[in-house]
């Protein structure tokens, strides 16, 4: 199938592929007979990974699978949020390129069971650059397990999430690690904040987990240009349908010894 963000075209014998965000093409395969690549997009057959050509747009973003379809879908109807400053043509052609050097990992203990089928499209990626693991835990004790499992130099970012017998209770705080990132201070940290205000959504909340994921992927993709993510150093409490979100919770801690070793 065909990404979305994209539009191809056989003009004469050569193929042509366009961002929707864009007028000027930007591939041109010269001699290329297109063919088999719509056929492609328009049957949505499976993808020939012996196909050199196909094998190549699909490691591009160009063209995705049916699971990769479906998230790509929400991340455009998520690009026509930007504000009118953000070009989105260069943002979209950055969340996909980056997108596709992706992995996202998911660490809980097996008592909890979460189908997290949008999350899992970038996941087991062998040509990742990037790496952003998903907490789901039920205690503090059982986060700091988790932690620890963890190559912490090859951390990108880390989200929460808070579980009671497979039920998500909070959402977030999503934090960007960097040297100074101390997982510590997170965790100490967790129960300082304060709700500051409420709203009620109609998806559940394991889909607006994986919508705040997606989402906080996206700002951190973009450099926070843009702001769709709730979770950035916050929580959102979900009950049932309603969810509240919190103040700022800091990635530091005055307490902590990495704090003043860092002073």
């Amino acid at each position: 199938m065909l990404n979305p963000f994209y539009r191809i075209e056989s003009v004469e014998n050569d193929l042509v592929v366009w961002n929707i965000y864009r007028d000027n093409p930007i591939l041109k395969l010269k001699g290329t007979n297109a063919n088999t690549i719509l056929k492609y997009h328009l049957d949505g057959s499976s993808l020939d990974m012996n196909n050199e050509l196909l094998y190549k747009l699909s490691q591009r973003g160009i063209l995705l699978d049916e699971r990769q379809m479906a998230v790509y879908s929400k991340l455009l109807a998520w690009t026509e949020q930007f504000e009118a400053a953000i070009d989105r043509y260069r943002s979209s052609e950055v969340i996909i390129q980056c997108l596709q050097k992706t992995d996202i990992r998911v660490i809980m203990n097996e008592a909890h069971q979460f189908k997290l089928t949008g999350l899992s499209v970038f996941s087991g990626n062998a040509n990742a650059q990037y790496f952003h693991y998903l907490f789901i835990y039920e205690t503090i004790s059982e986060l700091q397990q988790l932690v620890s499992q963890i190559n912490r130099d090859y951390c990108s970012t880390v989200f929460l999430c808070k579980v009671k017998n497979n039920t998500v209770l909070e959402i977030g705080p999503c934090y960007q690690v960097t040297e100074f990132f101390c997982f510590d201070c997170m965790v100490h940290n967790l129960d300082n904040f304060q709700l500051i205000y409420t709203f009620h959504h109609d998806c559940s909340p394991t889909e607006m987990l994986e919508d705040e994921y997606l989402k906080a992927l996206i700002d951190y993709y973009t450099l926070y240009m843009t702001t769709l993510a709730k979770t950035h150093e916050r929580k959102v409490m979900a009950r049932d349908y309603d969810y509240s979100c919190s103040t700022v919770i800091p990635p530091h801690n005055p307490r902590c010894s990495c704090y003043h070793e860092v002073q």
